[in-house]
């Protein structure tokens, strides 16, 4: 009886290891299957009077339309976000992408009151294949 479970076990891990080196070979055998990319957008919240960080700023990025949130963020003390995400809907394929960021106030007089800004962004990788980094400052308006 000991045997018969040991050798269950056995099987049952060989199986494991199997499907995970068939999933991994994969990934590396088919690295471009499409619309699987890493997107990301390091960058600053600025104030656009004199530079200053502006903290606690809400950065939210859209697909275009405004239909799907990819990503939530917000301003660090030194204004500092980054947003990742990863397209995983067919609907993302094309030559081109856009996606919409939008910053927000949402905290009022606390960090200094400003104009909600709207920027779009495009990715222009066809196979959508690669890790795409944008680097962005957006300067918002304090009122």
């Amino acid at each position: 009886m000991e045997y018969r479970e040991n050798k269950n076990i056995y099987i049952s891990v060989i199986s494991l290891l199997t499907l995970s080196m068939l999933f991994l070979a994969g990934c590396f055998l088919f690295p471009s299957s499409g619309f699987h990319n890493n997107l990301r957008i390091n960058g600053y919240v600025l104030s656009s009077t004199d530079s200053s960080a502006v903290p606690g700023a809400n950065i939210i990025v859209f697909d275009s339309g405004l239909s799907n949130v990819r990503d939530i963020e917000y301003s660090d003390s030194t204004g500092y976000f980054e947003c990742c995400w990863t397209p995983l809907t067919e609907g993302d394929i094309g030559p081109f992408r856009y996606w919409d960021v939008r910053v927000i106030d949402v905290d009022g007089s606390e960090n200094g009151i400003f104009a909600d800004l709207d920027s779009t962004i495009v990715e222009e990788d066809p196979l959508h294949n690669n890790e795409t980094v944008w680097d962005l400052t957006l300067y918002v308006e304090l009122l």
